[in-house]
């Protein structure tokens, strides 16, 4: 029997799992959307580029009506379908396995944990969180402020807000890498919380309950669903539910 040379093995081990932790340049892995706040900078567009060079099959960027000329210049050039804006008319694609969010910018992380769906950043990942699809973003715009500064504390209730919620934080270098590790993992999302067929986004008790303290009301789109729990604690609370026109 011939011996086998370990280094060789070794070798050939890791050969195979960054074969598949990159799709392996075969087909791509499980189809992801991509949600980008206004102020991404060439580093965020950079990632979404780096995800599909791993193979992940993105049906979708959705691009923040704020985003100036040039990020919109940057990301047209990405090959995949781009939108623009909110208003309803652009809902999360159907079938994502995972919604990404390079460079979420603290506005956006804001009206996520207050319910303010006015773009399409905080709707679509208000639609997946609902939806019990991952969420995978790194703090963007404005989270970047000094430690000891009481700006900080903001953000950093913001994070942890959007923690509640589900959403997944991790590094921008890191970010494609961690799709793809969660990806490979084999982990399928929960049980639907959306009404078969619908895109309708649903607003859950557990969201009112995560949303801060002090809220005012909770702006969802048009077609949305609130259950009758959600409503209850909202209305305990003292929390306005109003459809956004």
């Amino acid at each position: 029997m011939s011996q086998t040379d370990p280094a060789a093995l070794i070798a050939e081990v890791v050969r195979e799992v960054l074969a598949r932790m990159s799709g392996g340049g075969s087909s791509p892995t499980s189809p992801v959307a991509v949600a980008l706040s206004a102020g991404t900078s060439d580093a965020g567009v950079g990632a979404v580029r780096e995800i599909i060079a791993r193979g992940h099959a993105v049906v979708r960027v959705g691009v923040s009506s704020r985003a100036d000329a040039a990020t919109r210049a940057s990301v047209a050039a990405i090959s995949a379908t781009v939108v623009c804006g909110s208003t309803g008319a652009q809902p999360l694609p159907a079938g994502v396995q995972a919604l990404v969010a390079p460079e979420l910018s603290l506005g956006d992380a804001a009206k996520l944990c207050s319910g303010i769906l006015d773009d399409i950043a905080p709707e679509w990942l208000w639609e997946a969180l609902a939806e019990d699809i991952p969420v995978l973003a790194t703090p963007g715009h404005a989270f970047d402020v000094p430690s000891a500064s009481g700006q900080a504390r903001v953000t950093q209730g913001h994070r942890a807000g959007c923690e509640r919620l589900g959403v997944q934080w991790c590094d921008i270098d890191n970010l494609g890498a961690a799709l793809s590790a969660r990806v490979a993992s084999g982990a399928t999302p929960g049980a639907i919380h959306v009404p078969a067929g619908s895109r309708r986004a649903l607003i859950t008790e557990t969201m009112v309950a995560n949303l801060a303290e002090g809220t005012p009301e909770i702006v969802v789109p048009m077609g949305a669903v609130m259950t009758p729990l959600a409503r209850d604690l909202a209305k305990r609370r003292g929390i306005q539910v109003r459809l956004r026109t």
